[in-house]
């Protein structure tokens, strides 16, 4: 698994983009052989055909020379929101360049997510054991508010409809958050 965030498309940025390929092209050489490589992250450069500046053809000439592709399901649905409001880009990818990815999934925006860009999930043909520490947490996901950037209207909202769905007796609040 590469995990990449290239540079963004700045002026003169493009020599520092195509190091970050010949790196990446290195670890995958490397490794191709004897692994199933993925190529993930924020590219900074979109597949989508009808986009073309510098680091978009880069790109596209990166990932055709190594096989590197999403798989065939995904969707043109942009992984990035500019802070304008209007702009909207597809650079962040799952890549491979065998058949282990499935399939892809890029989220939509979420009121909580404040961050310009959304998750993209791919589901592989992998299955790994995992074992369970007894000295280990049960698996769980922590989220952190970022309460002076949230926009609370929206939140409220969205927690006002699935408050609909809770049991209306005598129940505590904590076992109300429970059923959330």
């Amino acid at each position: 698994l590469i995990n990449a965030y290239m540079p963004t498309n700045a002026v003169q940025s493009l020599d520092e983009y195509k190091e970050c390929f010949d790196i990446i092209f290195n670890i995958k050489s490397k490794y191709d052989q004897s692994h199933n490589i993925i190529l993930c992250g924020d590219l900074n450069g979109t597949l989508i055909s009808t986009r073309n500046n510098k680091h978009d053809i880069s790109l596209k000439q990166f990932t055709s020379d190594n096989g590197l592709k999403p798989t065939r399901d995904i969707q043109s649905k942009p992984t990035y929101f500019h802070t304008d409001g209007k702009a909207t880009s597809q650079i962040d990818y799952i890549l491979s360049n065998n058949d282990i990815l499935l399939s892809t999934s890029i989220y939509c925006q979420d009121p909580v997510n404040k961050s310009t860009h959304v998750p993209v999930k791919a589901c592989t043909n992998v299955y790994l054991e995992i074992k369970k520490n007894s000295k280990s947490k049960a698996n769980s996901e922590a989220y952190k508010l970022i309460w002076e950037e949230m926009d609370k209207d929206i939140y409220i909202n969205e927690i006002d409809k699935h408050i609909q769905y809770l049991p209306s007796d005598e129940t505590t609040v904590d076992d109300k958050i429970k059923c959330v």
